[in-house]
This record gives C-alpha cells, sequence and structure tokens, in this order.
C-alpha cells in the first residue's frame, strides 16, 4: 500500500470520526436545550406563584376570595374563578413542558406534590362532561393527575 492510500484512509477515518463527533454533539446541545427549556419554563410558573401566592393552593384561593366551596373555585363565573383557572392552566401547561423535555422520575414527584395542591380543583375539571381538560394534555400528564385525584 502506498503512502498516499494510507493518507486517503486516515483522511477518511478522520472524516468520518468527526462527522460522529459532531452527531454526538448536536444530539448533546439539542437535549441540553430541551432540558433548559423545561428548567426556564418551571421557573416562569414559580415566578407566577411568587406573584399570585394566593392562587397556589385551592385552598389559599377560596380563602382570598372568601368562596365556600371548589365548585364556586372553578366555576367561571366570577374574576377570582377566572383568575384560578388560568393559574391552574399554567400549573398543567408547565408540568406538561417538563414530562415532555426533561422526563425525569425527580421531576414527576415534584409535578405530583405541586397537582396536590389543587387536587379537588382538579377533580371536578379534569373528567367534566362538558369540556373535560384530560383532552388538553399527553397521556404520562394524564397518568399523574389519574394518580393524584385516586389518592385523595
Amino acid at each position: 500500500m502506498t503512502v498516499e492510500a494510507i493518507a486517503s484512509i486516515i483522511i477518511a477515518l478522520t472524516a468520518i470520526a468527526a462527522l460522529g463527533v459532531g452527531w454526538l454533539q448536536l444530539r448533546a446541545n439539542e437535549q441540553l436545550s430541551r432540558e433548559n427549556y423545561a428548567i426556564g419554563t418551571w421557573s416562569q410558573y414559580l415566578k407566577v406563584g411568587f406573584e399570585n401566592p394566593a392562587f397556589c393552593s385551592e385552598r389559599l384561593a377560596m380563602r382570598e376570595y372568601s368562596l365556600k366551596t371548589v365548585g364556586e373555585l372553578v366555576s367561571g363565573e366570577s374574576l377570582a374563578s377566572e383568575k384560578y383557572l388560568w393559574f391552574l392552566t399554567i400549573v398543567l401547561d408547565t408540568c406538561e413542558a417538563v414530562l415532555t423535555y426533561l422526563p425525569r422520575e425527580d421531576w414527576e414527584r415534584t409535578i405530583v406534590n405541586q397537582l396536590k395542591f389543587h387536587r379537588s380543583a382538579l377533580a371536578q375539571v379534569w373528567d367534566h362532561e362538558s369540556e373535560p381538560w384530560r383532552h388538553f394534555y399527553g397521556p404520562r400528564l394524564n397518568a399523574i393527575v389519574t394518580r393524584v385525584l385516586d389518592n385523595a
């Protein structure tokens, strides 16, 4: 084998190796972007909760707005109810994003703990006859919400 042939083989192998490394780096960057998106979304949710502590649990919201039942809280018939329903949507959308882009078991436990603060409200809207919220979310979040509701 000539020196030129050996050099060509080495160059070809180097190019293949560089392609492989580039592909691995691209995949790692993609995963990092997904994780950063999920963590950023969670941080925004925490900020919204900090700025609106009355909505961080159904009990606080009911106390803050002098509501007697969870039904009043999720009725959509008052400004307080609408705000709480929007906050609950933020909670669920955030959980969906984290489950999609950061699907780790430790996050699943965190999500379960957050959803427990809204268990009674979720029970009223999740499988509601006219517009069940479960249709808006994926199978993983549906399973988690069902688990939270079943452990009432």
